[in-house]
């Protein structure tokens, strides 16, 4: 098991390789950055919704996969700045928005693929 500051340090290098400033994660998670910034510095620990989500944020396929993160991960595993915008878009719309942003994606896709 984890010691704490081993999570902080991991969930740092985590955000660092994913190439976002503490706020940044704080405003996709609806956080003050002072809550990201004590989950890294030891002063308190997110609960299993903010890792999952964390673990989504970042780019990564496990909880456990995040919390092994080094400073050495490679920038491939983390979403892009583009991904990252178009994601808090997303969650900005409505059901119906969701709905057609979902249809051209795919739409999209299909024809890209064609395209190939």
């Amino acid at each position: 098991m984890l010691q704490k500051h081993e999570i902080a340090q991991a969930l740092k290098n985590a955000r660092k390789s994913s190439k976002l400033k503490l706020k940044e994660v704080a405003e996709i998670l609806g956080v003050s950055y002072r809550t990201i910034s004590g989950w890294e510095h030891e002063h308190s620990q997110p609960d299993a919704k903010s890792l999952l989500q964390l673990r989504r944020i970042y780019g990564f396929s496990s909880i456990d996969e995040m919390l092994e993160c080094s400073v050495d991960t490679p920038f491939e595993k983390t979403i892009l700045i583009d991904e990252r915008e178009l994601i808090t878009a997303y969650r900005k719309l409505n059901d119906i928005g969701k709905n057609i942003t979902m249809a051209n994606a795919k739409t999209l896709t299909e024809l890209m693929g064609k395209l190939q």
